[in-house]
């Protein structure tokens, strides 16, 4: 009897001990199961509508994107010519917060990174999403428009959401006009989009549009020129030119700046294509960092006599068609021609400024005219 129980009492814990083991093979492939899909939905989203989530299940959040790898087999099936990004989704029976909106991964809300002449391809949603909507509440928005080909409208369900993300489309043919509220400071920008017009309501308080280009509303500050004649003349009321004001604009060729333009903010001529020529305001005091960045067909720049900072990276690297650089001021406060070729010729007006331009570090050749 002793010996049943000994041998039923042996096979009975053996038994338990493979169980056990089994259990524990058995949670340790179902953890790691859940881990993978876990990593799945965090690092390749999922597909709502058009729209790809990338989803933390520990926080219940979720972050969305127009990804250039949706094509029309989009997992859910869905159109996206007309997409919704919502602030709340629900995936496989649990509800997400979505935090972030970014419209792509390759496309830049700044105004530089947004402009692409020349994209590689051009994916599915470039070629044919003519509607977005955004909910409200997403806190974090990151959006640009390059090189949509189809798109019409973007609709904001809060138009005080304008402000957060800001309005920049470039090369967006089809897009329609943009009116912007009394209590909405944003300042679209837009580039190459010539069926497109901005409008202010009329008591905006900061804003206006004169032919087509954005002002204060005293007209003191120029802040964008989306087109432009080939020939630009600011008016005679503008005393400064806003950041950006003209960066990436492909008509213009010539500018002209009058007296009464004091300031000109960073990047403010900037990636202009055809840009041969500018006569800067004689007043003008101060040329900002990455003023003509990017500029490569600008040949000449005249800096006027009552110049008295030329401030480091003004031209930068890619600034490589510059030929001539004329300093008409007799002294300077600060001089830095990083990035300006060595092949580029200054002229100065007086051995102070002669020396004062080679001791900066520039190593190009420097000739004195005293006339």
């Amino acid at each position: 009897m002793k010996k049943h129980l000994s041998t039923f009492f042996s096979y009975t814990f053996f038994a338990a001990v493979f169980l056990c083991l089994c259990l524990s093979f058995s949670m340790k492939a179902n953890a790691e199961d859940s881990a993978i899909e876990k990593a799945k939905l965090s690092t390749e989203g999922v597909v709502i509508d058009g729209v790809r989530y990338y989803l933390d299940t520990d926080y219940g959040t979720a972050e969305a994107t127009i990804e250039t790898t949706i094509t029309p087999e989009s997992s859910d099936g869905s159109d996206i010519s007309e997409v919704t990004v919502h602030n709340q989704i629900t995936y496989d029976g649990k509800t997400y917060t979505v935090r972030n909106f970014d419209i792509s991964h390759d496309v830049n809300s700044e105004v530089e990174g947004m402009i692409i002449r020349e994209p590689s391809t051009l994916w599915y949603h470039q070629k044919y999403l003519k509607r977005l909507t955004i909910e409200s509440g997403i806190f974090t928005l990151n959006i640009g428009f390059s090189n949509y080909m189809s798109l019409e409208e973007v609709i904001f369900e809060d138009p005080k959401d304008m402000e957060r993300c800001g309005l920049y489309f470039y090369n967006c043919p089809n897009l329609k006009d943009i009116y912007i509220p009394t209590d909405i400071d944003v300042l679209p920008c837009l580039r190459k989009c010539p069926n497109t017009t901005v409008t202010f309501a009329p008591d905006h308080p900061k804003y206006q549009v004169i032919n087509g280009d954005t002002y204060s509303k005293n007209g003191e500050i120029l802040y964008d020129v989306s087109n432009g004649s080939k020939d630009y003349k600011v008016k005679k009321t503008v005393k400064r030119i806003g950041l950006y004001a003209f960066y990436g604009n492909d008509n213009i060729k010539k500018i002209k700046l009058p007296s009464s333009v004091k300031k000109v903010e960073q990047y403010a001529f900037g990636d202009m294509k055809k840009l041969k020529s500018i006569k800067l305001s004689k007043n003008m005091k101060t040329a900002k960092p990455y003023l003509f960045r990017r500029s490569k067909k600008l040949k000449t720049l005249t800096f006027p006599k009552n110049i008295r900072k030329i401030s480091a990276y003004y031209g930068g690297n890619s600034l490589s068609g510059l030929k001539k650089i004329y300093i008409k001021t007799s002294k300077l406060k600060k001089i830095d021609l990083t990035g300006i070729p060595s092949k580029c010729t200054v002229y100065v007006k007086n051995n102070t400024v002669r020396n004062q331009v080679k001791n900066s570090g520039y190593k190009g050749k420097i000739v004195v005219q005293q006339k």
